[in-house]
């Protein structure tokens, strides 16, 4: 594999001309040409369509806490071999009953502590798990870095500043009000992270992933604990008492939401898939009782009970299956699932496949990468 290095003096035939742009990519050969693939690029890894834009290979499960003890700790799980690594306590901070969203490049979760409120977003890289630039301010920095996912400025892209200003994290991430386990879904196309209701009220907040500056969006639907899931068009956002709405991606206007039933209490979290459905729970916490529901329309498909009573799910994405990373049960652990989308099977996995580390990690957040994409990702 070519790897651009900047002592790099002369073009080998064949090979195009690096830039100081494409230093840390990889070389990518096409039937085109061959072309080096970094963020920005004019070329991409990442396919047309929805199911294969970019191909899942594997996720992070980040923070997450057992008794009062919440964690900094992240774990990556390689999907195809269905084992998970400890990537250390990368994170800024602790966190549980936390919420996020992912880009093709990093993930992101409101993150202020156990069981804590607050406007903190912390980040980690979706191709090793570090932890992101922590500046002196206490945010985070990617300057330098060449964007250009779908744009370049977040004006362009329909998106508003918050009304209630951002003082010193304009050009920053952090949230405009105090946040704490809203309901989140990631605009895999548009690139876009959206938080909305919460146990703090109906403010939306969304991320322009390209730029990394944080806006406030559309009032949510309701309030309270939430979980989500997306789509290609749009987004699937729930909180607790079976409120359910949407978002839609190519707008950013909230709408209606399924027929399927949320569990009354927000604690069950829901699964996504690329396959035209999606999973979440119906009852309150450590419930086994599940609808899976059409992407579409918000329509029940069918009611797999879970593989067991459970909720505080870490939901992690991916290609073909998917993986409920640990669980309360009536104590925090690292019950690890596997779903597979096509069958609906569930398969209680081994201590390769469970989350590393700690003892139990509930409540935490999970983000998806693609290899062929994320690995010459934003730092």
């Amino acid at each position: 594999m070519a790897i651009y290095s900047r002592t790099r003096t002369r073009t080998e035939q064949g090979v195009p001309p690096p830039s100081e742009e494409a230093r840390g990519g990889h070389l990518i050969a096409s039937n085109t040409g061959a072309y080096w693939q970094y963020p920005g690029s004019s070329h991409s890894a990442i396919a047309a369509g929805w199911r294969y834009r970019s191909i899942y290979t594997h996720g992070y499960l980040a923070a997450g806490y057992k008794g009062s003890n919440a964690w900094r700790a992240v774990n990556k799980t390689w999907h195809q071999t269905d084992t998970t690594l400890y990537c250390g306590e990368q994170l800024d901070r602790e966190g549980s009953y936390l919420s996020g969203t992912y880009s093709d490049h990093n993930g992101y979760i409101e993150n202020n502590g156990h069981t804590t409120a607050g406007t903190n977003l912390s980040s980690y890289s979706l191709a090793n798990g570090q932890t992101r630039k922590i500046t002196t301010t206490g945010g985070f920095s990617s300057s330098g870095v060449s964007y250009g996912y779908v744009g370049y400025d977040p004006l362009n892209e329909g998106l508003s500043y918050g009304s209630s200003g951002y003082g010193n994290n304009v050009g920053g991430w952090n949230f405009s009000t105090s946040v704490h386990d809203c309901a989140t879904a990631s605009g895999i196309i548009t690139q876009e992270g959206l938080w909305a209701g919460g146990t703090h009220g109906t403010t939306s907040h969304s991320l322009h992933f390209a730029s990394e500056v944080m806006y406030t969006g559309p009032t949510a639907s309701s309030s309270g604990l939430g979980t989500g899931c997306q789509g290609e068009d749009v987004g699937w956002l729930m909180n607790g008492g079976n409120n359910k709405y949407s978002y839609n991606w190519s707008n950013r206007s909230m709408g209606s939401g399924g027929t399927w039933t949320y569990g009354t209490d927000g604690q069950c979290k829901a699964l996504s898939s690329k396959h035209g459905h999606h999973y979440v729970g119906t009852g309150a916490n450590v419930s086994i009782g599940q609808h899976k529901f059409a992407d579409s329309n918000g329509s029940v498909l069918s009611s797999p009970n879970k593989n067991h009573p459970n909720g505080e799910e870490n939901q992690e994405d991916g290609q073909d299956w998917g993986y409920t990373m640990g669980d309360y049960n009536g104590q925090q652990n690292n019950w690890t699932v596997k779903y597979v989308y096509t069958t609906d099977a569930q398969t209680t996995m081994g201590a390769a496949c469970m989350p590393k580390g700690h003892y139990g990690q509930s409540s935490g957040f999970c983000s998806t990468g693609a290899a062929s994409v994320c690995d010459v990702g934003v730092s």
